[in-house]
């Protein structure tokens, strides 16, 4: 099922999207283009506008005089706003393109406060909160989520890290060996978040372990739901989610720490430190956002053998795997 700019008739596949993505290459220029921050700005108007021309095209009554370039740019408004699987606009706040303004936010909080205990709490709590509306936002549609699970996912994803924060930041300064360094406390936001993420994403799409996804065939007939693909799915966007935190997690410590040296800028200044934390979680982000959504393609398949499907009559199958 690859991805094609352009169909067989010489028109654009806007079945697809503008680059290839059976190549990281591909899927990180895609994911580059539809996770930009600047596109959550877009109004509601100008986004159904956008998708009007992509459905219009795909019936082959587009408007006269529109350009291809015209039609990349309503497809590339329409990724970056529409659910892939139901057609309906997301909430801004659980779109892509404000991954980067949503976690560069709560990223300077989570570490200009790293060691203060009602900090980390809430720095804890927001992020959980970000992630559940982010990881709902996200899911595959195929499968249906009952607000007594999403409320479970919430409290104990939020629990665990925060449980895991406040444990790590315990652990560190009650050892003499552990608080002596000053590399260790560093690491504690990042595991706190990749074990909440463990805890959040696969509660927050439970259904679709217990009942499976909807895949398709090449040809994109449906074949019916699989658990083992939901499985690979949901696998997948976790190491990605944690993929993406990393960097803005761990860098910003170790690139203000010569201005936090006496003398320096931000020693006389600690006022500033949150600032430059958050400015560069988020110029971190910029970059991660899109090299963790491409490391997998957003439309996953599956070797049907040896798996749940096995002898449905097709040897490959194709999902959408989420963000």
């Amino acid at each position: 099922m690859a991805s094609a700019a352009v169909g067989g008739s010489g028109r654009i596949d806007v079945s697809r999207p503008r680059y290839p993505q059976d190549t990281f290459t591909g899927r990180l220029k895609h994911m580059f283009s539809t996770t930009n921050p600047l596109l959550v700005f877009t109004s509601s108007t100008k986004l159904y506008e956008a998708k009007a021309i992509v459905d219009a095209y795909k019936k082959k009554e587009e408007p006269a005089g529109v350009t291809e370039e015209q039609i990349w740019q309503a497809k590339t408004l329409v990724d970056s706003a529409f659910h892939p699987d139901t057609g309906e606009l997301n909430n801004a706040v659980g779109r892509m393109s404000f991954q980067v303004w949503g976690n560069m936010t709560i990223t300077g909080i989570m570490l200009a406060f790293n060691t203060d205990f009602r900090m980390v709490i809430l720095s804890q709590w927001l992020n959980q909160s970000f992630n559940a509306f982010a990881n709902y936002t996200n899911r595959n549609a195929s499968s249906t989520l009952s607000t007594s699970t999403l409320l479970k996912s919430y409290v104990l994803a939020t629990s665990g890290a925060v449980t895991a924060a406040l444990s790590l930041n315990h652990l560190i300064a009650s050892s003499a060996t552990l608080s002596k360094g000053r590399h260790l406390p560093r690491f504690v936001p990042i595991t706190a978040i990749g074990i909440g993420n463990c805890i959040n994403i696969p509660l927050m799409r439970s259904s679709e372990l217990a009942n499976g996804i909807l895949v398709k065939d090449a040809n994109g007939k449906e074949v019916g739901k699989s658990k083992d693909a939901a499985k690979q799915a949901i696998t997948k966007v976790v190491f990605s989610r944690i993929a993406m935190a990393v960097p803005s997690l761990v860098l910003p410590f170790y690139i203000l720490e010569p201005f936090e040296k006496p003398g320096r800028l931000l020693h006389k200044h600690p006022a500033l430190r949150p600032v430059g934390m958050t400015l560069i979680a988020g110029a971190c982000l910029s970059f991660a956002t899109p090299f963790a959504c491409a490391i997998f393609p957003q439309e996953d398949s599956m070797k049907t053998k040896g798996t749940d499907l096995d002898g449905c009559g097709t040897d490959v199958v194709y999902f959408n795997k989420g963000l």
